[in-house]
């Protein structure tokens, strides 16, 4: 890295790899400004400039060349041209930054609040039931499960687990920055569940943890079929909101939902959410649901994926410890 009132492309070929090289007449002016040493590698010529030009490399280990009348450039320096004096004081910045960049880091006191740009790592909170119907939980639940899904599908956040993140349902949860503390995250997603009849509406949050705020909010509604395609269009809109590039692979697996059968998908909604709570009794009942499931839709893959889960744990008289 070159500069000075000479072109950088004149200089470029005087500084060694990753090094700084300055004009005597830059030096006049940030001389004082850092406490730098510069080494005096004399006058030089360079192309299409019929004067040589004194040349001085930045000492960016912070040593200073044993003999300073030789190596340093003395203060008393000619006028510049009244454009150096804005060169100078970006090359302060830059020769500082290459510095700080090379020096030691240092831990950060405090957690700087989040902003959209810096969100990767989130936690969808249950989302509350909002359907006045304590019987529905299982569905809030479930959609809670699929967002879940959806953003861990998403390579570029980590996201948290289910099981993590249940011990805040309801609410009377803790304070967005404490969660935030707790789960290791920058956003938080939290919001609710309404189905009436054939609709099914979720009304999403994203929030700043860190400094608790709100940083974005919207509602999607779908019928009871397009149920799925109104996760993936959530979690889309979640990786947006956070500038989050997502691969052809992921833009393809949030965009190909199918309709989905709304009793099959009921059922099986209502098994997963027995399954979360296993036991011999949950464990038959989730079993019946799963294939009433399959009966309504022979093609319900989410529901033979239950089985998969449900029938080893028949067979083994419950829910192993591994399981």
């Amino acid at each position: 890295m070159v500069t000075g009132s000479t072109s950088l492309a004149r200089l470029e070929s005087l500084a060694e790899p990753g090094g700084i090289c300055i004009s005597d007449v830059v030096h006049g002016q940030v001389r004082t400004k850092l406490a730098l040493g510069y080494q005096d590698l004399g006058q030089r010529h360079v192309k299409n400039i019929a004067e040589p030009v004194r040349v001085l490399r930045v000492l960016m280990d912070g040593t200073i060349p044993a003999n300073r009348a030789e190596s340093i450039v003395g203060t008393k320096r000619h006028m510049v041209l009244a454009g150096i004096g804005v060169g100078a004081v970006l090359l302060a910045a830059m020769i500082y930054g290459v510095v700080k960049w090379k020096a030691p880091t240092r831990p950060i006191a405090g957690r700087a609040s989040a902003n959209p740009q810096m969100i990767r790592s989130i936690a969808g909170l249950p989302l509350d039931n909002f359907s006045g119907d304590p019987n529905q939980e299982y569905f809030a639940d479930g959609m809670t499960d699929e967002l879940t899904t959806d953003l861990a599908s998403i390579s570029a956040l980590r996201v948290i687990s289910r099981s993590s993140v249940m011990q805040y349902q309801g609410k009377h949860r803790p304070p967005a920055p404490e969660i935030a503390r707790a789960l290791n995250v920058d956003g938080l997603v939290e919001g609710s569940v309404l189905r009436i009849g054939d609709r099914v509406r979720i009304t999403a949050q994203l929030i700043d943890a860190p400094a608790d705020k709100h940083l974005w909010a919207k509602s999607f509604e779908r019928t009871s079929r397009d149920v799925l395609a109104l996760q993936d269009e959530l979690a889309a809109a979640i990786a947006n909101e956070i500038n989050v590039r997502l691969t052809p692979q992921e833009q393809a697996l949030l965009t190909s939902a199918r309709p989905v059968n709304p009793e099959a998908y009921n059922a099986y909604l209502e098994a997963r959410y027995l399954l979360n709570d296993p036991s011999p009794q949950n464990l038959k009942k989730a079993l019946t649901e799963l294939e009433y499931a399959i009966q309504l839709d022979a093609s319900f893959a989410p529901a033979f994926g239950g089985l998969a889960l449900v029938y080893p744990w028949e067979a083994w008289g419950g829910p192993g410890d591994g399981l």
